[in-house]
């Protein structure tokens, strides 16, 4: 089983007044619905409300195969919206609005098995009133040698609170086998906009691998063992959003097929590393090109047909 963990929210996707999207969004919810899609096992576990939002919500986890028995349903809030704007490159810009619980709410989490893997990250994972649960979540999983990989997405809306989320962060990335994040994650959170600077910097933290990204860039992996890189594809993009988030869903994906075998995430060699990356990257330029946050149906049903 793969659990994902993160944000629920409304995304209103807006090139300008006229052209505009409304999509179910959240960073971890985005990876789970390109993995239920491809008939990949996984759970959500999250916070959301009882409003008709979050109706639409969960039915639309359900429709794509989505568990949803961890997510905590409190009556008390409204759903969560961002805002993305689009540039002229069509990258986004977020602005988010958001709904405090008055009490913190109780997560719900499963008992985990030795091969499951949990994949977290965002704001959700860096919320200081339920942070102490998540901590605990996540060293029952390190326990076990359990896989879990941390995508900080921290926005440059958050920027201002680096300072109090800034030991969080470093708590997360402890406990995580793999880090997968953005340049400007990092640059945000470290200063540093080189994938062998931020390497050197998170890899003492406990990490055994850093998969950096870099948008059009292409995409760098770290070991100690060995480094590669991979170019980004040339495609005419519509939206970024989701983009990253379908990266980590191919990852995940040949992950939960490489270890039904291997077993060991460190029995994983170069050539088996650059098939995974090769994936993420179609997934992630796959939904480049449309205003959907995650993998198309269509695409997913062909693509399982097709490997």
């Amino acid at each position: 089983m793969i659990y994902t963990i993160g944000e629920i929210v409304l995304d209103i996707i807006i090139k300008n007044l006229d052209e505009a999207q409304i999509k179910p969004g959240g960073s971890m919810l985005n990876t789970a619905i390109s993995l239920g899609r491809l008939k990949v096992p996984v759970n959500h576990i999250s916070v959301l409300s009882r409003d008709k939002a979050a109706e639409l919500l969960i039915d639309f986890l359900h429709r794509n195969a989505v568990g949803s028995q961890y997510i905590y349903r409190e009556a008390g809030i409204k759903t969560n919206l961002a805002l993305a704007f689009l540039d002229a490159q069509n990258n986004a810009q977020y602005s988010f609005y958001k709904d405090k619980a008055k009490q913190t709410p109780p997560l719900l989490f499963p008992k985990v098995k030795v091969n499951d893997m949990i994949h977290f990250g965002s704001f959700f994972g860096l919320n200081p009133l339920w942070h102490p649960q998540l901590d605990a979540f996540l060293s029952r999983v390190n326990s076990l040698n359990g896989i879990v990989m941390y995508d900080p997405n921290f926005r440059t809306p958050h920027l201002h609170q680096l300072p109090e989320l800034f030991p969080l962060i470093e708590k997360n990335i402890a406990h995580a086998s793999i880090v997968k994040g953005s340049n400007d994650d990092f640059k945000n959170i470290y200063g540093i906009t080189n994938g062998q600077a931020t390497w050197n910097m998170i890899k003492k933290l406990g990490p055994t691998i850093l998969i950096y990204t870099k948008g059009n860039q292409g995409v760098e992996l770290f070991t100690d063992a060995f480094q590669l890189s991979l170019e980004a594809k040339k495609i005419k993009t519509i939206s970024t959003v989701g983009a990253g988030d379908t990266f980590s869903a191919g990852i995940l994906f040949r992950l939960y097929q490489h270890l039904s075998r291997e077993k060991e995430l460190m029995h994983l060699d170069k050539t088996a590393w650059a098939q995974i990356l090769e994936t993420a990257t179609l997934f992630a330029s796959e939904t480049c090109q449309s205003y959907d946050n995650y993998l198309s149906a269509s695409f997913a049903n062909n693509f399982l047909h097709v490997q």
